[in-house]
């Protein structure tokens, strides 16, 4: 029931207001609709000198904390487990996130190389098993090609001509994640089977545009605590 009640939580978690913005070093179009998208879901940030990068690798943990941002799941972990590389490491709590929810794994169970770079296929993976398509995934073949598999068949790569081994840029991540959000959204159970209470209906666009009206609202009220995150 874990992915059930990161569902629950993140309907009552305060999320931070954003105003998306163009960013002048993004030159095709479909980068910069999706970055000025998800910066305006404080999803991705560019720079403070005004540029994106669209063309900088990622990090692993980088990625974690776009996961955890993209899919809301703010809430406390309890009994985290802790790789030996990240028990100080900035993103420890995004990562032990990710974890919980079985979007991530590590290299071992003891390592899990948060400052190396991510390649597409991690990247997909783990968009895929955010958006509860890991069962898919697996029944296609499994990490990687079955990853991939799924993830050309939600439309997660459209516009893209990428190899699932090469590192992944901020602007492929940019598309990737912004494809995802309107992919319908399963959550599911520990075991990957769908919970039916839930609508199909379910994006994570739906899910971000009622936070931006609920925090811009005469209603709303700060409920910030300690189970939140960042």
């Amino acid at each position: 029931m874990k992915r059930l009640i990161v569902f629950l939580c993140l309907i009552f978690m305060l999320m931070p207001c954003s105003i998306s913005r163009a960013f002048e070093d993004i030159s095709d179009t479909q980068t910069q609709n999706a970055v000025e998208t998800l910066t305006g879901y404080s999803i991705l940030s560019g720079y403070e000198d005004g540029t994106f990068r669209p063309n900088n690798s990622i990090t692993r943990a980088e990625f974690s904390k776009i996961i955890v941002a993209t899919g809301n799941l703010y809430c406390m972990v309890e009994n985290p487990i802790v790789f030996e590389d990240t028990a100080d490491h900035w993103a420890k709590e995004y990562i032990d996130i990710a974890r919980y929810n079985g979007i991530i794994n590590g290299m071992s169970d003891t390592v899990f190389a948060p400052d190396e770079k991510l390649t597409n296929e991690q990247a997909v993976k783990m968009i895929v098993c955010m958006l509860g398509y890991a069962k898919n995934a697996q029944q296609s073949g499994g990490y990687p090609d079955g990853f991939m598999t799924t993830a050309d068949t939600l439309g997660l790569l459209n516009g893209l001509n990428i190899s699932g081994k090469a590192y992944a840029t901020r602007g492929d991540v940019a598309v990737m994640i912004f494809r995802a959000l309107d992919v319908p959204y399963l959550v599911t159970d520990e075991n990957g089977n769908l919970l039916e209470d839930i609508s199909a209906d379910l994006t994570l666009r739906t899910i971000h545009e009622e936070l931006l009206q609920f925090n811009n609202s005469d209603e709303y009220f700060d409920i910030s605590d300690e189970n939140s995150v960042g």
